[in-house]
């Protein structure tokens, strides 16, 4: 993620610390069960996480069924292949993080028409819109009111350079790479742990201060208009024009 993260993430950088070491021990781990790539390895985690649940609690509470699903479509936008770990993630505390809808304005619907709308309320939604509203463009920003739920890392410096260094809540100083199980190289740049609730907090202060609208919807499409704008179809039909759209597409 561009905007508020670290570049670099996909180069397998991180601090030597125990959660690091750990992932060490992970990949020597895959390597023994025959596991060749990172997607391997999420999936035999998927498959490990499900076998756990059920030992655990005696149920399958935790294990969903593409059954559940009316299609396939329902099924990937619900989380797809990694929908245990977004119904975990849908249970952690969030009471600390303000909803979008009490804080923003809402978007009025019938009355003009949008310069942007950008679709997706994540760290990159929220930072894309405010940026863009500053610049002074009418910004609408349209998705669920749900809490920030990742564990995000990113370069300390980077952070620095976007004025959110006081949504860091721990940094390591030093940063190790591990490259073909050698020993690790130490590349002398700080690594921080972002606090999800400040940086949702600190995102949204800003969406408020340059002035972006909001809709708590889903978008179902995108229809572009004879006169080249956009229209943005929500659920329940609702309709927001717009003369450009944005879809916040992110994996961290």
């Amino acid at each position: 993620m561009e905007c508020v993260g670290a570049r670099n993430l996909a180069a397998m950088a991180f601090c030597s610390s125990p959660s690091s070491r750990l992932q060490l021990r992970r990949k020597k781990l895959w390597r023994k069960r025959g596991v060749s790539s990172y997607s391997d390895a999420i999936r035999l985690r998927s498959f490990s996480l499900k076998v756990e649940a059920k030992a655990s609690t005696g149920s399958e509470s935790c294990v969903v069924a593409r059954e559940d699903f009316a299609d396939e479509e329902d099924f990937v936008k619900a989380g797809g292949s990694e929908l245990d770990f977004v119904q975990m993630q849908q249970k952690k505390s969030m009471e600390m993080q303000s909803k979008l809808a009490d804080k923003l304005p809402p978007i009025s619907i019938g009355d003009g028409i949008l310069d942007l709308v950008v679709i997706g309320c994540g760290p990159a939604g929220l930072a894309l819109a405010s940026e863009s509203s500053k610049l002074g463009l009418k910004v609408g920003l349209i998705g669920p009111d749900l809490p920030f739920t990742n564990n995000y890392g990113v370069w300390e410096d980077e952070f620095k350079g976007l004025g959110l260094e006081g949504c860091i809540e721990h940094v390591w100083k030093d940063t190790a790479v591990y490259i073909d199980n050698k020993d690790p190289i130490f590349i002398g740049r700080s690594y921080g742990r972002v606090s999800r609730h400040l940086l949702h907090e600190e995102l949204l202060k800003r969406c408020v201060e340059s002035g972006v609208s909001y809709l708590g919807s889903r978008v179902e499409r995108i229809v572009e208009a004879s006169n080249g704008h956009n229209h943005v179809v929500c659920e329940y039909d609702i309709v927001v024009p717009c003369r450009s759209s944005f879809r916040e597409t992110i994996a961290i």
